[in-house]
């Protein structure tokens, strides 16, 4: 539907523009000052200038593309996005990838419906969203001042700059970024990042092997040298090192490829290569071993480098030895491509996405460290089975943790710290189930993020055993709301689908909606309702002296109506403190034993109420610790997993919605009414299965049990 209302919109700016014979000028990204920049103005003054007449200070026709698309007709400008330009030459060498990106069919002939208007698309959490420009292009004395191509008439490059300068806000909004986020943003895929200069060598041989079965499943690689700027950015510097190598640089890795070679002493050497392409496109390459001129190559005949596409040429492409690459570059990006991507079905990743919402008092709670509101967190359900191509006996995944991000400009600040952890299921029995507190304060996380990093996303690859595991997506802190999506990829498909147990999926799934405590659970603990006679029992119940009470209050028809309960239940509950109970709460509580429906309560039943009242009472003291006349979500969870009954944490939600006040908390009145909404839910939904696990019931039945809780 997105697409079709995308798609209508494009058409219609052509016909209009078309009909009235005028060039495009986009009214949400003008031709302004407010499109380049948020803080630094350029020290040049810019001229915005479409195409047509950049290309005819030249003599030649503009083209959208030139002879199909190229990584060589990428060309960095004056801005440091050189972030934008590496992830884009990655793009531009898959042709099904690049046409997600740009869709086919563009074109600057007005013979052919030009009217200046271009589209593109980008992945921004879990979906494609289409980005529409006009041509009019920031230029400096009439040539092109960010990306362009080496081609004075091919304006492709230009425009998927400026499409995702608009999606950010401004072009300033591109200078300085991660690799990975780009390619992310034009694939679709997940970007598995490794920090070269954080680890042991040691650790890293496994990563060669990671990059050729990356490039055999479509996958887009990038690398980085930092310059000291911040852990993570890339930062255009323009600082050239020694050896060749642009400091603050970002890079396209586009091969691999491994060579027996024999050394002096006549034996075997397996040397391992990529060939790493600077966007700057021109003769700024590395210079060291197998470099493009290099005496190493004289081990390889002419005709071997050509068959093995071993070429050297001044287009700032170069070939590198594995150990060299690792030396001098700091950080490598894998974008693993989604299975829509094409591509040997055989060698393609398996994918399940799952989005979610973190939210104080609700699903925040932190990470392991915050053992009281932990287990709240969103929890995901996947199982992993040995069906590798190794022979190791474990799973691969990668886990992927992004964040939304919402800006209109780029504030690295503005990321939370995010991180995931990895639980193993001991037993069938708790798969499908939201994990309690309990299980948490006993089993230890097998596997987990690195580092909490206050970054878009956090992935990192895992060799687990197979078997049954739960994923728990946490901000550093407890309490912070935040967006997410959440990628799990397996070498082959897994056994079964992801599961999300908690209400930040956007959905429901995995054990009993709603249900009362086990005969063992009972034994161990007693139900809601025992409890609640122990506790009136504690509270030196006289039933005599309590019925007098009953017959003064409820009239001559021996029958206490909500009125009637809203006038005196307060009184008989002074001794905790003033209770404010509106005429609906009143109703509800009448609601909760009037199983005969007359809206009135007997002795027996308005006793019954009242021991649950009793319990219900315990309970909200037992969790508001602070003593502050009202509880929190973590303090409701505690409540309600006292209580009796197991909710899961959509029905939890839904309560809190309905009963909190605009603090996102609960004072009693609020928390009596949301256990008699429990209580009622359960006590219907009992009658209406019959003891068995779904209900069948008429539209009638069905409306008048809504009406009822």
């Amino acid at each position: 539907w997105a697409d079709e209302m995308a798609d209508s919109k494009y058409r219609s700016i052509v016909e209009s523009c078309l009909r009235q014979r005028i060039l495009y000028e986009d009214p949400e990204f003008p031709a302004t000052n407010a499109s380049l920049f948020f803080s630094q103005r350029p020290p040049y003054p810019i001229s915005w200038m479409r195409p047509h007449d950049i290309a005819k200070q030249y003599g030649q026709e503009a083209l959208f593309a030139d002879d199909g698309y190229s990584r060589f007709d990428l060309n960095q400008g004056e801005l440091g996005d050189c972030w934008v330009v590496a992830a884009l030459a990655s793009l531009a060498d898959h042709e099904e990838a690049l046409q997600r990106v740009v869709p086919p069919g563009q074109t600057m002939d007005p013979r052919q419906g030009y009217c200046g208007v271009f589209r593109f698309r980008f992945f921004r959490f879990g979906r494609w969203v289409e980005v529409l420009v006009d041509d009019r292009l920031p230029t400096r004395q009439g040539e092109l001042v960010y990306i362009h191509s080496a081609s004075q008439r091919e304006f492709w490059s230009a425009l998927v700059e400026k499409a995702y300068a608009k999606l950010f806000g401004c072009y300033e909004s591109l200078s300085g970024g991660l690799i990975g986020d780009a390619l992310d943003d034009f694939t679709g895929g997940m970007s598995e990042s490794f920090n070269l200069n954080r680890v042991k060598p040691e650790s890293l041989r496994g990563v060669p092997r990671y990059l050729f079965q990356a490039f055999d499943r479509n996958s887009l690689v990038g690398a980085g040298i930092l310059d000291n700027k911040g852990p993570g950015t890339v930062t255009l510097t323009g600082r050239i090192l020694p050896n060749g190598l642009v400091a603050g640089h970002a890079y396209t890795i586009n091969d691999i490829r491994q060579l027996r070679l024999t050394d002096q002493s006549n034996r075997n050497i397996l040397t391992t290569l990529v060939r790493v392409r600077n966007p700057w496109g021109d003769k700024v390459e590395w210079n060291g071993p197998w470099s493009d001129r290099s005496p190493e190559w004289s081990q390889l005949g002419s005709g071997a480098r050509q068959a093995l596409g071993l070429v050297a040429r001044d287009d700032g492409e170069f070939w590198m030895r594995w150990e060299d690459f690792v030396a001098n570059f700091d950080t490598l990006d894998m974008c693993h491509a989604p299975p829509e991507a094409g591509g040997d079905s055989a060698k393609r990743w398996a994918v399940q996405a799952m989005t979610g919402v973190w939210k104080p008092g609700q699903t925040a709670g932190g990470r392991p460290a915050y053992r009281d509101t932990h287990w709240m967190n969103p929890q995901f359900h996947v199982r992993l089975v040995d069906s590798d191509d190794d022979d190791d006996n474990l799973a691969t995944c990668i886990i992927g943790l992004q964040q939304r991000d919402n800006r209109g400009v780029r504030r690295q600040s503005d990321y939370l710290q995010i991180g995931f952890v990895v639980y193993h299921l001991p037993t069938p029995q708790l798969v499908g189930r939201q994990l309690p507190r309990d299980f948490f304060n006993r089993n230890a996380f097998v596997a987990a993020c690195d580092y909490f990093i206050n970054s878009r996303a956090n992935v990192k690859r895992f060799n687990l055993q197979p078997g049954n595991y739960v994923i728990v997506p946490c901000t550093f802190d407890a309490h912070q709301h935040g967006e997410f999506l959440l990628r799990v990829y397996t070498e082959r498909e897994a056994a079964a689908p992801a599961v999300p147990l908690t209400p930040a999926s956007g959905g429901g799934g995995g054990g009993e909606p709603l249900s009362p405590m086990t005969p063992k659970e009972r034994r161990r603990g007693g139900s809601a309702e025992s409890s609640a006679l122990e506790a009136l029992k504690r509270l030196a119940y006289d039933e005599a002296r309590f019925r007098q009470v009953f017959a003064q209050q409820s009239g001559s028809d021996m029958a206490l109506d909500p009125w009637e309960l809203q006038q005196h239940l307060p009184q008989m509950l002074a001794s905790i403190g003033r209770l404010e109970l509106s005429i609906d709460a009143c109703k509800q509580l009448v609601g909760v034993t009037d199983v005969d429906s007359s809206g009135k309560l007997s002795f027996a039943q308005f006793n019954y109420l009242w021991s649950l009242l009793v319990w219900w009472l315990k309970l909200f003291f037992e969790a508001d610790g602070d003593r502050s006349g009202s509880i929190d979500g973590a303090e409701l969870h505690s409540a309600l997993s006292k209580s009796g009954y197991r909710l899961h944490g959509s029905q939890i939600m839904s309560l809190r919605r309905r009963y909190e006040d605009r603090n996102g908390r609960l004072d009693l009145s609020g928390f009596l009414r949301a256990m008699a909404a429990v209580v009622s839910a359960f006590r219907l939904f009992q009658n209406a299965s019959r003891g068995q696990a779904y209900a069948k019931m008429t539209m009638e039945e069905f409306f008048a049990i809504c009406l009822t809780v």
